[in-house]
């Protein structure tokens, strides 16, 4: 269950909120989004900024496409803004399969903020958000996973293993595909059985099963459909979350046997 939001992306706590992948945002085109809409909100309030130097005006929680929006927008509207990471900069799309294609949908979704983003592979984006990164001067730490955020008088203390920060606002822009579904059946934990496809060159002349309906199942086994001989697994009837262009290559794959 995704925590509750209010229309401005806060939560129940006063001062903090919840963007991208928490707060339903699960395509990059949404996260992006959500991250410009709530910078220019909590610039917009009359106590946006701190007299006080030893005070964040915002710290961020994460620095995918959501929480990477949300500072560039923040620090153009003169916000003081600190992003902590827990692992490394974009580190869902650096997860992601070599070459992946990227896909700019739903096409309909406007898309505000400065960070980049445009159809690539993962490489590409990868490199334009570094850019980014550079030139606004961002203030990310990474290495620093966020262990409490806890309301203190007008202020919210955020502790880390390595300090502990007040600032008047914190935004939560975490996501969760950093952690794979599992089936939670015997056997899923066997040397063979993977949670996460990084390099489908790795994979030649062998028989794979894929187990999923989404666009990351349909892309994985699109790419080891190559030089492989691939049994794509799904419960539902359909595919019905698929980007158009993974259902239209999907049928027209002559090497992938649907379950």
């Amino acid at each position: 269950m995704r925590p509750a939001v209010n229309s401005r992306y806060e939560s129940n706590i006063p001062g903090l909120f919840l963007i991208g992948d928490l707060a339903g945002g699960a395509v990059l085109k949404q996260a992006i989004q959500h991250g410009d809409s709530v910078a220019r909100y909590i610039a917009s309030l009359p106590d946006a900024r701190s007299a006080d130097p030893n005070v964040w005006d915002l710290i961020i929680a994460g620095s995918g496409a959501a929480g990477l929006n949300a500072a560039i927008t923040a620090k153009k509207l003169g916000l003081r803004v600190m992003v902590l990471e827990k692992d490394k900069i974009a580190n869902t799309i650096e997860d992601f399969p070599e070459g992946k294609w990227i896909y700019a949908e739903p096409a309909g979704l406007q898309v505000d903020g400065e960070l980049w983003f445009q159809e690539a592979t993962k490489e590409k984006l990868l490199s334009e958000w570094h850019r980014n990164v550079r030139e606004n001067a961002l203030d990310i730490r990474t290495g620093e996973e966020i262990e409490t955020v806890r309301r203190k008088g007008n202020l919210l203390e955020v502790v880390t293993p390595k300090g502990r920060y007040a600032a008047l606002r914190v935004v939560l822009a975490t996501g969760l595909r950093g952690n794979p579904r599992r089936l939670n059946v015997p056997g899923e934990d066997r040397p063979e059985i993977h949670h996460r496809l990084y390099s489908p060159k790795a994979y030649k002349d062998k028989e794979i099963l894929v187990v999923g309906g989404g666009n990351s199942a349909v892309e994985a086994a699109l790419a080891l459909s190559v030089e492989n001989r691939v049994t794509l697994s799904y419960r539902g009837k359909e595919f019905s979350r698929l980007f158009a262009e993974n259902r239209r290559k999907l049928n027209e794959s002559e090497n992938i046997r649907v379950l």
